[in-house]
């Protein structure tokens, strides 16, 4: 697998990347039960807790939840336990588990076509909304559309921002991604 690569041009010029994808390669071809899956890296568990208490400080126990922003790899879920486990009403949990906490399509309206009304709507079905820049924990590509909507409802519709800390996230081969967190509130 790796001469294939190499043939194929997929592999990186610096040293350093070159070896960790030969070495990812290499176990492409283990075929036994212990091969790991790969998969996109989540959070680490002390990532994830250092997470959960950053945002379990800043909410009150029974406020409702929303988040601006991509979750994958902290997924809505993550995020009721996460309060749940860290003080949160039970309450809360058993009213809300169930509720969508992020953005979701409307029909063909994308995200970047947004009226302000349409993200007051969203916005107003919760007591505090999380928002984490950059928008994205693995700073995939593609998925930056949603800053500006995270500055749409602080700058047009008037929400408060207040930053709730700092995450490391760890990267392979590379400095971790410092992650600010947010809690924005509604206009007073």
């Amino acid at each position: 697998m790796v001469r294939l690569a190499d043939r194929f041009g997929m592999l990186q010029e610096d040293e350093k990347l070159a070896a960790y994808q030969q070495e990812v390669f290499a176990t492409f071809s283990e075929l036994g039960r212990d091969r790991q899956v790969p998969k996109r890296p989540a959070l680490r568990r002390e990532e994830r807790e250092e997470l959960d208490a950053l945002i379990a400080g800043a909410v009150k126990p029974n406020e409702s939840v929303g988040w601006l922003g991509i979750s994958s790899e902290y997924s809505p879920a993550a995020l009721h336990l996460g309060l749940l486990e860290n003080g949160g009403s039970p309450a809360r949990f058993l009213r809300d588990a169930h509720q969508p906490v992020d953005l979701e399509f409307r029909g063909n309206l994308g995200y970047g076509e947004w009226t302000n009304d349409d993200l007051a709507e969203w916005a107003n079905q919760f007591d505090v909304i999380l928002m984490s820049d950059p928008v994205d924990f693995n700073q995939r590509e593609g998925r930056g559309f949603m800053r500006p909507l995270q500055r749409r409802l602080c700058d047009d519709l008037g929400w408060t921002e207040e930053r709730i800390g700092l995450i490391d996230r760890a990267r392979t081969l590379r400095d971790p991604l410092r992650i600010r967190i947010f809690a924005v509130r509604p206009p007073r």
